[in-house]
């Protein structure tokens, strides 16, 4: 697929293929480990539920992020609206993992809940204003520009 570039007047090639490979095969190793959780006994503790919602996370991040590349500019309002979305869903993933992965280390290392309530509502600041700023930009303000201007 060819995308122009109006800023450097250039084409620029995005393999699909290659994308699909990619992203195919992270989503069937995220899978993977997600089902063999599922299988294996598990004590229900706050760290296996926190693994459990990453994996959930990044197999959906990974399905999205193909969708993406595959929707990636095409004419039409619809195809721009899906754009927005699909980037949406990428940036708030990557919030949402960051998030998780940081209380799920400091369980690790402390196995207190008491901390992990205290700092979960520490990183929740962070998480929560730059989910507001993704949301807003999803209404079309600009306000934070991820680079689809048409």
């Amino acid at each position: 697929m060819k995308v122009f570039n109006h800023k450097e007047t250039e084409f620029i090639m995005i393999n699909i293929p290659e994308i699909l490979v990619a992203n195919g095969t992270g989503a069937f190793l995220v899978l993977f480990l997600l089902l063999y959780r599922i299988r294996i006994a598990q004590t229900n503790q706050f760290d296996e539920k926190a693994y459990n919602f990453m994996l959930i996370v990044t197999f959906i991040a990974t399905i999205n992020e193909t969708l993406s590349f595959i929707i990636d500019a095409r004419p039409g309002f619809i195809f721009h609206i899906l754009q927005y979305i699909s980037n949406t869903i990428s940036s708030a993933s990557s919030g949402i993992i960051g998030y998780c992965w940081c209380l799920f280390v400091e369980y690790h290392i402390h196995r207190n809940f008491k901390r992990i309530k205290k700092k979960s509502r520490i990183l929740a600041v962070p998480l929560i204003i730059a989910t507001i700023l993704i949301f807003i930009n999803l209404l079309g303000t600009g306000i934070i520009g991820n680079g689809y201007h048409f």
